[in-house]
């Protein structure tokens, strides 16, 4: 996602990539 989005820096996209990946372990 970030990585596709050049408005978004790589580390930020890789964050958010990260948090998005645990909320869906949780079920969340």
């Amino acid at each position: 996602m970030g990585l596709s989005n050049p408005l978004v820096p790589a580390p930020t996209g890789s964050a958010l990539h990260h948090l998005a990946t645990t909320c869906v372990s949780n079920g969340q």
